[in-house]
C-alpha cells in the first residue's frame, strides 16, 4: 500500500429532462384517433413541427351538435332573405325585418362556438421538438377531457435531473464535472443546481448540464458519476479486494514470514471504506503504508492461506 492522490466519485440515478416541456392535453371526451404516422400510438423521441396534426378525438356529440348548429343557421339566413324583400316591398315592418336579423346573426353565433368546440378534438404540436410519452395511449381508447397524452421537449439542450441522499448531498457543489451513460450514449455534464431542501424521500434535487456527447431521448435513464475533487494522501484499493467479513468490509493482508519461495500466510483485516472511483476504494481505516494486500482472488481465501506472490511482467 502506498499513499497517493485520489479522485473520488458519487454515482447518481438520472433522467434525461428537456429544459421547457409542454404537454399535450386532450380538450374535449371521445376517443382518439392519431395522424397515421402515429398508428400505434405517440412514441418518445419523435420529432414534431409546430402546427402539426398529430390526431383528433372522435365525439359524435360535438359533430352532430355542430351540424345542427349549421343548418339552424341555414335556416335563419334564408328566413331572413325572404324577410328582407317582404321588407323592400313593404309586406313587413322594420322591427319584424330587426327581428329576423337578430335571430340569423344569433345563428351565427351559435355555429361559430360549436365550430370552435369541435375544434377541440384536434390534437395539434404546440411547438417544434421531440415528444416524451410516459404512458401510451392507443389509438381507439376512449380518454376524457384533461387528460396528457404526452409533452413536447423544447428549449434547447435537454438536462439530467437526478436525486442524492441527503446523506451526501453537502458532498456535490455547483460546477463539478460529471460523467453520464446509459448504454449506448455517453458524454460529460456539470451540476448547475443541488437543492437545499431534503424531500419526503430523504433526498434532494440535482441537475447537471450537458457539455459534451449525445443525450439519449428525454425521458431516458442514465447513470451520472459525479467527480468530487482531487484528495492527496489517500490509501485505495482495487474493488477487487475488498471481502465481507463477519462484522463488516474487510482485505486480506499478506504476512511478513514466508512459507517458502514467493509464498505467504495472509490474515483477514476488518477496514472502514470511503468513496469510489475507477474500480477502487478509499480506505479509510484498518491498513496502513507498507502492507501488502491481495488483490485478485480474495474471496476464495480463509485466515491462514498461502498465498503465492505473482512475479512482475518483464
Amino acid at each position: 500500500m502506498k499513499r497517493a492522490s485520489f479522485t473520488p466519485s458519487l454515482t447518481l440515478l438520472g433522467t434525461i429532462r428537456p429544459q421547457r416541456s409542454i404537454p399535450i392535453v386532450t380538450l374535449t371526451a371521445g376517443t382518439v384517433r392519431y395522424a397515421g404516422r402515429f398508428a400505434s400510438g405517440l412514441q418518445t423521441g419523435a420529432a414534431v413541427r409546430n402546427g402539426e396534426l398529430l390526431g383528433t378525438i372522435q365525439n359524435d356529440k360535438l359533430v352532430t351538435s355542430q351540424e345542427q348548429e349549421r343548418l339552424r343557421m341555414e335556416a335563419a339566413d334564408a328566413e331572413l332573405e325572404r324577410a328582407k324583400r317582404s321588407f323592400t316591398q313593404g309586406v313587413v315592418s322594420a322591427a319584424e325585418y330587426s327581428t329576423y336579423r337578430l335571430r340569423a346573426q344569433l345563428a351565427h353565433e351559435a355555429f361559430a362556438a360549436a365550430k370552435r368546440e369541435s375544434g377541440n378534438s384536434r390534437i395539434v404540436a404546440a411547438a417544434s421538438g421531440a415528444l416524451v410519452v410516459d404512458k401510451v395511449v392507443a389509438s381507439g381508447s376512449h380518454v376524457d377531457a384533461g387528460v396528457t397524452l404526452g409533452q413536447i421537449a423544447a428549449g434547447g439542450a435537454p438536462i439530467i435531473e437526478a436525486s442524492v441522499a441527503a446523506s451526501d448531498r453537502d458532498s456535490l457543489q455547483v460546477g463539478q464535472t460529471a460523467k453520464f451513460a446509459d448504454g449506448s450514449q455517453n458524454g460529460t455534464a456539470r451540476v448547475v443546481e443541488v437543492a437545499t431542501a431534503i424531500d419526503p424521500t430523504g433526498t434532494a434535487r440535482v441537475v447537471l448540464a450537458l457539455t459534451s456527447g449525445t443525450a439519449p431521448p428525454p425521458g431516458s435513464g442514465v447513470s451520472v458519476e459525479v467527480a468530487l475533487g482531487q484528495r492527496d494522501d489517500v490509501l485505495t484499493v482495487p474493488e477487487d479486494a475488498i471481502v465481507v467479513l463477519g462484522d463488516g468490509p474487510g482485505v486480506f493482508v499478506v504476512g511478513g514470514a514466508g512459507e517458502g519461495y514467493r509464498h505467504y500466510r495472509v490474515k483477514s483485516v476488518r477496514v472502514e471504506t470511503g468513496r469510489r472511483a475507477a474500480g477502487r476504494i478509499e480506505v479509510l481505516s484498518g491498513i496502513h503504508d507498507g502492507d501488502r494486500v491481495v488483490i485478485a482472488g480474495a474471496d476464495a481465501l480463509t485466515d491462514g492461506a498461502v498465498v503465492t506472490d505473482a512475479e512482475e511482467k518483464k
